[in-house]
């Protein structure tokens, strides 16, 4: 195979991969509020697995991560992670959404987080 044709094959893959790339951030920053990631230090794509039952002062929702937006503290987040709320607030809607959070406390167990934002909700159809 000749240089040119390596070249252009070499050339055609790095420019789809580019494209590729950028429709994803393209995605991530249609789904994500600039004014509430201000706010927050950390900005993922969460899925509800389960909806807090008992609200004292704080409620706790466990999520599935899907993506991460934003990421200050550089944490490496596991598959599910818990995120508190105020019982005066909504905690994380049903389905998809977008949350912004802030540092809550960090137990031996590992660190929490405090919801202070949430935006771009899919709910499944029923």
């Amino acid at each position: 195979m000749k240089r040119t044709a390596w070249a252009t094959m070499v050339g055609v893959f790095l420019i789809a991969l580019c494209a590729q790339a950028s429709a994803a951030e393209a995605d991530a920053i249609q789904k994500v509020d600039p004014k509430k990631a201000k706010d927050a230090v950390v900005v993922l794509r969460v899925k509800l697995v389960k909806a807090a039952n008992a609200i004292e002062k704080y409620g706790y929702d466990e999520v599935k991560v899907l993506d991460v937006y934003k990421n200050e503290p550089k944490v490496k987040f596991m598959e599910q992670i818990t995120i508190a709320f105020r019982n005066t607030e909504s905690g994380v809607p049903r389905g998809e959404s977008t949350v912004y959070l802030v540092d809550y406390h960090t137990p031996p167990e590992g660190k929490m987080w405090r919801l202070v934002g949430v935006s771009h909700t899919e709910v499944p159809a029923p």
